[in-house]
């Protein structure tokens, strides 16, 4: 899955302005191997691509309140042989799991349900 580059042409003053936004990178949302907090998405990223440079994108491109940020690189899987029997690798990758923010500062169920009981005065 290689996505080719896009090459901008070098600005020269007086040239008129580039006017189509086109990130640099691309995102792929994938359904996590373990189960995760409902409030967390797994991500596959580029290897180049920060945690500020993500939490930008999602924030300013999609509009979604970005929490916190996992990242950790996975490495590819290296149990392939091409016809000649040698072993083929495939890339690396990097994987982030983003917590959104407004379903994390709700919290748990449990800790809502704690909280409402508290702020109730007893009957009794």
């Amino acid at each position: 899955m290689r996505i080719p580059r896009l090459l901008y042409p070098l600005y020269q003053l007086g040239n008129p302005q580039l006017r189509i936004f086109r990130p640099k990178w691309s995102l792929t949302l994938v359904r996590p191997g373990k189960e995760q907090p409902p409030d967390t998405v797994q991500f596959r990223i580029p290897m180049v691509m920060t945690k500020c440079d993500l939490k930008g994108y999602l924030e300013k491109i999609y509009n979604v309140p970005v929490g916190t940020i996992r990242t950790r690189i996975q490495f590819g899987s290296n149990k392939k042989r091409n016809h000649l029997n040698q072993r083929v690798k495939q890339p690396d990758f990097k994987v982030a799991y983003v917590q959104l923010l407004s379903v994390a500062q709700s919290g748990p169920p449990e800790k809502q349900l704690l909280n409402q009981q508290r702020r109730r005065p007893d009957s009794c």
